[in-house]
C-alpha cells in the first residue's frame, strides 16, 4: 500500500516525519539492490522512441530520486527515453490528477490525447481523473483482485494488458 500518506500525517511534527521517511528510504535502498528492469522495458521504450508517433514520454514514479538514479544505472536504460522524469519529491504525486494535468499543460497537449500507462491503480487514477486515457499493466489475477476490491476501478481503466509488448499493440505501435 501507500506509505507516503501515513508518514505525512504522522503526529509529532517534522522531526517525526523525517525519522519515518529515513526508515522508508533505508528500506527502499535495500530494495534497489535487487531491482531489475522488466524484460520487455527497453524494447518498449525503443519502440516508443522509434515510432515517430509518440510526442512525449514521462517517467512518473512515487519512488525517490535515488531510486530513479538507480534505474538509470541499469544496462541499456537511457535518460533520453524520457522528456520528463518526476519522482515523489515533486509537488504532486500519483494518484493526484494535477500531476497529469501539469504535464499536459507543460507540453501543450489535451489530456484526451495522452495515455497514462502504469502498473498500479494510482497510475490509472492519476490519468483517468485528469482526463487521460489509461492502461494498466497487470496480471490477470491482480486485475481480478483490483476489480473486486476497488469500487468502480474497471470504469477508470480503458485497457489492461499483461506486458509492455501488449501495451504497444493497444497504442497501435505493435505488430498485432
Amino acid at each position: 500500500g501507500d506509505i507516503l500518506a501515513p508518514v505525512a500525517g504522522l503526529p509529532g511534527g517534522a522531526a517525526a516525519r523525517a525519522a519515518a521517511m529515513a526508515v522508508v528510504e533505508e528500506e527502499e535502498a535495500r530494495g534497489r539492490q535487487g531491482m531489475r528492469l522488466r524484460a520487455d522495458a527497453l524494447r518498449f521504450l525503443r519502440a516508443l522512441r522509434d515510432s515517430g508517433r509518440v510526442e512525449k514520454v514521462a517517467l512518473v514514479t512515487r519512488n525517490s530520486a535515488g531510486a530513479v538514479e538507480h534505474l538509470f544505472e541499469q544496462p541499456g536504460m537511457e535518460r533520453a527515453f524520457f522528456d520528463r522524469v518526476i519522482s515523489r519529491e515533486h509537488r504532486y504525486v500519483k494518484p493526484d490528477p494535477e500531476l497529469a494535468r501539469e504535464l499536459c499543460r507543460e507540453w501543450g497537449m489535451a489530456p484526451r490525447n495522452v495515455l497514462m500507462l502504469g502498473d498500479h491503480r494510482d497510475d490509472v487514477a492519476c490519468g483517468f481523473y485528469a482526463g487521460c486515457s489509461t492502461c494498466l499493466i497487470t496480471s490477470e489475477e491482480e486485475w481480478a483482485a483490483l476489480v473486486a476490491d476497488v469500487d468502480g476501478f474497471a470504469d477508470t481503466c480503458h485497457a489492461a494488458v499483461t506486458s509492455l509488448t501488449a501495451a504497444l499493440e493497444v497504442m497501435g505501435l505493435g505488430p498485432g
